[in-house]
């Protein structure tokens, strides 16, 4: 089985985007959790499908989960590390990435 380690502020990044969807509904709150933990587990599966962004951080790459049932795009940014990912980000496509660049991997300096 791959792994996924989620860095702080990304594990941050999945709890506010629940309690955001939750305001409306707390079904479709869940169901945007499962779905992402599936992309995290896709992108464990297989870390090379992201887009690699030495602009950003050394070794981080990004993945756009693409529009999903609830109109919004994710973009997950991530390492590889030894048998999968470590999760540095995840912001909802509508956010700006400079939110990602103001908050590195800890050991991205």
């Amino acid at each position: 089985m791959s792994r996924v380690v989620l860095t702080e502020h990304a594990a941050q990044d999945l709890q506010a985007i629940s309690d955001y969807v939750a305001q409306d509904s707390l079904k479709a709150s869940d169901a945007v959790v499962d779905y992402l933990i599936e992309q995290l587990a896709a992108l464990a599966k297989t870390p090379t499908i992201g887009r690699e962004r030495p602009d950003l951080w050394p070794g981080v790459s990004c993945f756009g989960t693409g529009k999903s049932r609830w109109r919004s795009r994710f973009m997950i940014f991530y390492r590889k590390i030894k048998g999968g990912i470590e999760v540095a980000r995840i912001i909802e496509g509508h956010r700006h990435i400079q939110i990602a660049l103001d908050h590195p991997p800890s050991d991205a300096n």
